[in-house]
């Protein structure tokens, strides 16, 4: 059954742990809520709204909130992302995304990590570099190409070097404008 408790907990900024060890309750249990495979009214998931700071078992019930990515382009050969038109496209974005960006996956150039149709997701810019270490970001490198590549640490603090999944290479150091890392990837079936 469709439920709120990830959503909830990750505006809170938890992790499935913290919300085990607040509601008193194991780890697993909380997966099993959040993936809607327990039962919703017992006391359990009482004890997970409760440290949530849900005062009414209905909030935990709805369905989780919906929200638009704006698809920022298509990326291909090079991991380059191609912008589409204005990039006023909006497509619904999963519930732990929230409001954020989105490209679209075209050709064979980002395999085996990416298929050709997959829509990546991404949040929002992160500040701190150690968010964006060893993760794959959308992200934009000083000279203005958009890119879908993993950040690396690069020399220096400040600069960062990019992996390429269609070449296995690494990039010299580059100085990033802004990176979003990857948070879901919607699969074309």
């Amino acid at each position: 059954m469709a439920n709120r408790f990830r959503e909830l907990r990750e505006a809170l900024g938890w992790s499935r742990d913290r919300l085990a060890a607040e509601a008193e309750i194991n780890p697993t249990t909380v997966w099993r809520y959040e993936n809607g495979t327990a039962p919703l009214l017992n006391d359990a998931a009482r004890k997970m709204a409760a440290a949530l700071g849900v005062r009414r078992e209905e909030e935990v019930l709805l369905p989780p909130t919906s929200s638009a990515a704006r698809l920022i382009g298509r990326v291909g050969a090079g991991a380059e992302v191609y912008p589409i038109d204005d990039g006023s496209e909006t497509i619904p974005a999963p519930p732990t995304v929230g409001d954020g960006i989105a490209v679209r996956v075209v050709g064979t150039s980002m395999v085996p990590a990416y298929r050709e149709g997959d829509v990546l997701f991404a949040e929002q810019a992160a500040d701190a570099p150690e968010v964006i270490i060893g993760r794959d970001c959308i992200l934009q490198i000083s000279d203005g190409r958009r890119l879908v590549k993993k950040v690396l640490r690069g020399s220096e603090p400040g600069r960062f070097r990019l992996f390429s999944y269609e070449t296995q290479d690494i990039s010299d150091d580059v100085e990033l404008v802004w990176a979003a890392p990857v948070r879901w990837v919607l699969r074309d079936p």
